[in-house]
C-alpha cells in the first residue's frame, strides 16, 4: 500500500531529517503514486543532503520528465552519469529522452552504451530497436530484438515490435507468429491484436481482420491506429458507413495520422462536406503534404 509506505517513510524522516536514502525512497513512493512534482521535491531533498547520490539524480530525471521538464531531466541524467559512469539505467533513460527530442545520434550512442554496460538489458535492446525502426533501419532493429528475445523469449514489447517490423517487410508468417506468441499469454493485448489484424488484412483475410481489430477497438476505444485499420477492414467487405465512422473517430483522436485521410477515399463525398475537406486540407498543408492525390 503506497499510502502506508509514504506515511512510514515520512515517520522515518521525522526521526532522522538528514536521511537522504529515506527521502529518495519517499520520492520513489510518490512517483509510483503519480505525484511527480512531490517526487521531484523528495529527490531534490535527498540530493541536498547527499550531493553525490547518483540514484537520486536518475530518479529526479524520471520525475522531471513526467512533469514535462525535459531539459531538467537531461541535466539530472547527465549528473547521475558524471557521478557514476557505469550506470546502464541512466544511459537508457537518457537515450529514450534524447530520441523523443529527435537527437537520434546522441540517443543511439546512449542506448548502445547501456547495452555495453549490461548486455542482458532487455529494455535497452527494445528502446534501441524502436529508434532504429523509426530511422528505417529495419535489419539492425531486428538484430537488436533477436538479442532481446534470446534473453526474454516471451517479452511482449520485443515480440510486438518484431511483428510490426516483419509486417512492414511483408514477412507475414513471422509477424503472425510473433503476435500469436503475445496473444497466447495475453489475449487482450491491444497492440498484438491490432498488428495481427493488419496482417490478416494484408493476407486478404478480411473477416479475421475485422474480428481482431474489432476486439482491439472494444478494449481500447481511443486507440486511433486500431480504429483506422478497423475502418479499412470494414471498407474491404463493403461495410462503408461503419468504415467511415471508425476512420473518422481515429482521425478525431489523432489528426496527424495522415494515412487515415487516404483511407476515406470512396467513403466521403468531399464536395458535400466542405468542413471536413477544409480541415483535412489545412492539416495536409501544415505537414507540407497538401498535394495528396485523394484531396
Amino acid at each position: 500500500n503506497l499510502a502506508d509506505a509514504i506515511a512510514t517513510l515520512q515517520e522515518a524522516i521525522n526521526l532522522d531529517p538528514r536521511n537522504a536514502q529515506a527521502y529518495n525512497n519517499l520520492g520513489i513512493a510518490r512517483f509510483d503514486s503519480n505525484n511527480f512534482e512531490e517526487a521531484a521535491q523528495a529527490y531534490r531533498k535527498a540530493l541536498e543532503l547527499s550531493p553525490q547520490f547518483a540514484e537520486a539524480y536518475n530518479n529526479l530525471g524520471n520525475a522531471l520528465r513526467r512533469c514535462g521538464d525535459q531539459e531538467g531531466a537531461i541535466d539530472a541524467y547527465q549528473n547521475a552519469l558524471t557521478i557514476r559512469e557505469f550506470y546502464p539505467e541512466a544511459y537508457n533513460n537518457l537515450g529514450t529522452l534524447l530520441r523523443e527530442q529527435g537527437k537520434i545520434e546522441q540517443a543511439e550512442h546512449a542506448l548502445r552504451k547501456a547495452i555495453r554496460q549490461n548486455p542482458r538489458y532487455v529494455d535497452a535492446y527494445n528502446n534501441l530497436a524502436t529508434l532504429l525502426f523509426g530511422e528505417g533501419n529495419e535489419v539492425e532493429a531486428l538484430r537488436q530484438l533477436t538479442e532481446a528475445l534470446k534473453l526474454a523469449p516471451s517479452d511482449k514489447r520485443s515480440l510486438t515490435l518484431t511483428a510490426r517490423i516483419q509486417q512492414r517487410r511483408a514477412n507475414f508468417a513471422a509477424a503472425e507468429q510473433a503476435c500469436r506468441l503475445v496473444l497466447n499469454e495475453d489475449p487482450e493485448n491491444v497492440e498484438a491484436l491490432t498488428v495481427l489484424g493488419i496482417v490478416m488484412h494484408e493476407l486478404d483475410r478480411y473477416e479475421d481482420a475485422i474480428v481482431l481489430l474489432g476486439k482491439a477497438v472494444e478494449l481500447a476505444p481511443r486507440n486511433s491506429e486500431a480504429l483506422n485499420y478497423y475502418g479499412v477492414a470494414l471498407k474491404s467487405v463493403g461495410r462503408l458507413e461503419e468504415a467511415r465512422d471508425q476512420i473518422l473517430k481515429g482521425i478525431d483522436l489523432n489528426p496527424n495520422m495522415y494515412g487515415a485521410y487516404a483511407n476515406l477515399n470512396d467513403l466521403v463525398d468531399f464536395s458535400k462536406e466542405k468542413e471536413l475537406f477544409d480541415r483535412i486540407d489545412a492539416i495536409m498543408e501544415s505537414a507540407g503534404n497538401s498535394q495528396n492525390e485523394f484531396l
